[in-house]
């Protein structure tokens, strides 16, 4: 299960990592990390 998570907390802090940029609203950011955390992996859903 931790695995899992690891897993699922990399793509969120991918996520983060690609669409930071200038002028994106800090709420626009954090609701795409958020979505990642929630849709998971194809073999493990988020949470």
């Amino acid at each position: 299960m931790l695995k899992q998570a690891a897993g699922i907390d990399g793509l969120s802090m991918q996520t983060d990592h690609d669409r930071l940029r200038p002028g994106v609203r800090q709420c626009d950011l954090m609701a795409d990390v958020v979505a990642t955390k929630i849709r998971g992996t194809p073999e493990f859903g988020g949470d």
